[in-house]
């Protein structure tokens, strides 16, 4: 019963981190895939945000980490491209 007790204290303690690298991959999945249909998107995206940080290609082992419960690595990716954009580069990527 103690390894059950301290398996549930673990989850407890990681709940809301696998929460939000659940949200993190939810927002990324409703992106464009990186086909030939979604490429527009991904090519405007980066024009309009001034960094490369964002396209598939250099997140997608990130990704593939976070789908194993390692989620902070594509959250500082996503944060550093976010904080280098200027707020009009912001608005643009966003809109």
């Amino acid at each position: 019963m103690a390894g059950v007790a301290g398996i549930a204290v673990v989850a407890a303690a990681h709940c809301d981190g696998y929460a939000a690298t659940g949200r993190l991959l939810g927002l990324l999945a409703a992106l464009p895939a990186p086909t030939k249909a979604g490429e527009r998107f991904w090519s405007d995206l980066w024009r309009s945000s001034g960094t490369a940080y964002l396209l598939p290609v250099n997140i997608k082992a990130l990704v593939l980490r976070s789908l194993a419960g390692e989620g902070t690595a594509l959250a500082r990716q996503v944060l550093s491209a976010v904080d280098e954009m200027t707020p009009p580069q912001r608005v643009a990527a966003g809109g």
